[in-house]
């Protein structure tokens, strides 16, 4: 069965599918998962994830599951599942797999899974997140500051970053479930030779305990540590077994995840702000400026924040404006719209505090440049007279239906009326998909006037579903990573 033949609704190009809460008991489910052993059920669910590699969602046997019923069903052997080794019996069934994904769905949302069809979607892509923090940490950062916040990631973990990637895009491309056989099986991968002291080092780091893996704690042990040391060798084996339920996890763990390592290391304990949040937000900017000249040609003026207004109170306009032709986008860029409590424990109070001052305050941006450019200003006189003006806010993380969910939370705290919410992903997606006879102008116009309340994800996916990506931005450094890995050894 499908997807499509599950769903019962649309909601904003979400497809709604209804599963019916089954409401077991904490003891029945224990009960259920203490008859396998979870060395079979952990293997189990990793190759259900090696599935869900480039989608948000699939389906097993007319049950439908993502990476956080996974994680779940991971979570739940971990608590219920035998520890015994006998691999000879205590083997799921296809049933019995179905009721693993039945019971964790339940769990995450005893309700509604509101889901993207697998026609109708497009997933952040892991070569995409490589690249773009690639960019930003190696590039960029450098040339702005002449320091490298990698260094610190490489002091704490000590591995080199460039293996720390290595290491990980390796181990997802057989699956994630893998012995740890000394090294080798990280130089197969890799093509290259590898110091056997830095795998070890990568795997203490990025790994834990099954005790650990199960733990409170925000955000969740699982985003931390993705890759879950087992402690367990198979009969007849002699090495350990360690999982990876999820391949999405790891990725962003050692690329965008590494934000909140560096933001803590930088955070000032006697309240004087975090210079790592500051500087990541000003070389973040440069990177979506970077992106659009790449794309864009020179028929495109694009301009940095610009200056205006008297001397002695100058102000500044929203991060970017682009000019093409009659017509105008203002560009407010944010490196976060959810902090790391709201985005992991999804309490409403805390997601509405956080976008009334990360969005609230980007909408802000854009209407006070909006009304310097109706009057005048001398230095900014290169956009006046646009008869057509968008305004766009793009996130550095993404926001599920961020142009229907901002605008119903803060419908009477914030105009969102005529401003779109793009994360950064999409605005890859979008300017990789621009074709010679459609302008980003025409695209944001068609997304604006057919799709105000869909993401861009969703817009792309229905408005251009055969249009194929050139790749060009993306794989020049994603080649730059994988050309110096294999070198890091040599």
């Amino acid at each position: 069965m499908s997807l499509e033949e599950l769903k019962i609704g649309e909601l904003c190009g979400i497809d709604v599918i209804y599963q019916p809460p089954l409401h077991y008991s904490r003891k029945q489910i224990k009960k259920f998962f203490s008859q396998f052993s979870f060395l079979h059920v952990a293997r189990l669910i990793c190759a259900l994830a090696k599935n869900l590699s480039q989608k948000n969602t699939d389906v097993y046997d007319g049950v439908s599951y993502g990476n956080e019923t996974l994680c779940k069903a991971f979570y739940l052997a971990i608590k219920y599942a035998s520890n015994s080794v006998q691999e000879e019996n205590q083997i799921p069934t296809k049933k019995h797999i179905k009721k693993i994904l039945s019971i964790a769905a339940d769990e995450v949302d005893n309700q509604f899974n509101l889901i993207v069809s697998v026609n109708h979607q497009i997933c952040e892509n892991y070569a995409n997140q490589i690249a773009r923090t690639w960019c930003i940490f190696h590039e960029l950062w450098p040339l702005k500051y002449n320091t490298n916040p990698l260094d610190y990631i490489e002091n704490i973990v000590n591995v080199p970053y460039i293996l720390i990637l290595g290491f990980s895009w390796s181990i997802i491309q057989d699956g994630h479930t893998f012995e740890c056989k000394e090294h080798k099986g990280f130089e197969q991968k890799l093509g290259t030779k590898v110091n056997e002291k830095w795998c070890e080092n990568y795997l203490n780091y990025f790994s834990c305990s099954r005790n650990l893996w199960v733990s409170k704690s925000c955000p969740p042990t699982y985003i931390s540590k993705p890759i879950l040391d087992s402690g367990e060798i198979p009969t007849g084996k002699n090495s350990k077994v360690y999982f990876i339920p999820s391949a999405k996890n790891l990725i962003t763990r050692v690329t965008t995840g590494l934000f909140y390592d560096l933001s803590d290391r930088y955070n000032n304990k006697a309240g004087h702000g975090n210079t790592f949040k500051s500087q990541f937000g000003k070389v973040f900017e440069q990177y979506v400026e970077k992106l659009f000249k790449f794309h864009l040609d020179s028929s495109f003026f694009i301009s940095e924040e610009i200056e205006y207004g008297e001397k002695i109170k100058r102000r500044k306009t929203t991060d970017l404006l682009i000019r093409h032709k009659d017509s105008l986008i203002l560009i407010e860029i944010k490196q976060a719209s959810l902090y790391a409590k709201a985005l992991y424990e999804g309490k409403e109070e805390d997601i509405k505090k956080d976008l009334k001052r990360n969005i609230g305050e980007a909408v802000d941006e854009l209407i006070k440049t909006e009304k310097a450019l109706n009057e005048g200003h001398e230095e900014l006189k290169k956009f006046c007279g646009c008869s057509k003006i968008f305004k766009l806010i793009v996130l550095n993380n993404s926001l599920h239906l961020a142009n229907n969910y901002c605008k119903d939370l803060l419908v009477n705290e914030v105009d969102l009326s005529s401003t779109s919410i793009i994360n950064i992903y999409e605005l890859e997606t979008l300017l990789d998909i621009q074709q010679p006879t459609q302008s980003l102008f025409e695209m944001i116009e068609e997304k604006e006037k057919n799709y105000p309340n869909h993401s861009f994800k969703d817009f792309i996916a229905r408005a251009y579903p055969n249009t194929k990506k050139t790749g060009k931005f993306i794989n020049k450094y994603l080649d730059e990573v994988f050309s110096i890995i294999r070198k890091a050894n040599s």
